[in-house]
């Protein structure tokens, strides 16, 4: 079979993104290990916002509506209220290359923000600033044909961790 470039440049390009995801995803695995328990105390509601779905998301069959049910349905279940307003946001990302013309890699994670303010002694200024209580992700591959289900399947799985450790800290 007659190769040709730019095939050649998405399998150096997927082998090279799988490689920065695999290190990405030893980082986020230390991370998970030094995250202290107490981080989610005291919040009653979150805002949830998706980004990061690209155009190779949507080839491989993936929406910001379909990710982000999937990942609020155990936050509901388990108690914690999604609002249109909050100071705590949790910002899921869903990050897609695809392949080939069959198969499509997406890094997936969620993270738990603070919108905070604060005064900043040197300028005698008020500044806003963001604080990071709760961190999860992961890489997945599969199929053209089933990486939706793949996928929203793990994002409940991630909405469901964050339910867990945010029950735990009530």
């Amino acid at each position: 079979m007659k190769s040709y470039p730019r095939q050649k440049i998405l399998r150096a390009s997927l082998t090279f993104a799988l490689a920065i995801a695999a290190l990405g995803v030893l980082a986020a695995k230390d991370a998970f290990a030094q995250s202290a328990s107490g981080e989610l105390k005291g919040i009653g509601q979150v805002k949830v916002f998706v980004t990061d779905v690209n155009q190779f998301s949507t080839s491989c069959d993936l929406d910001r509506a379909s990710i982000q049910q999937a990942f609020v349905e155990p936050l509901s279940e388990k108690g914690l209220k999604i609002a249109e307003s909050s100071a705590y946001w949790v910002v899921i990302r869903a990050t897609t290359v695809a392949s080939d013309s069959r198969g499509c890699l997406t890094s997936i994670d969620a993270t738990v923000l603070q919108n905070t303010k604060y005064f900043n002694q040197a300028t005698k200024e008020e500044r806003v600033g963001r604080i990071q209580h709760w961190y999860r992700g992961g890489l997945h591959f599969s199929d053209r044909d089933d990486h939706r289900d793949i996928i929203n399947d793990a994002f409940r799985t991630l909405g469901a961790g964050l339910a867990q450790d945010w029950a735990g800290d009530q």
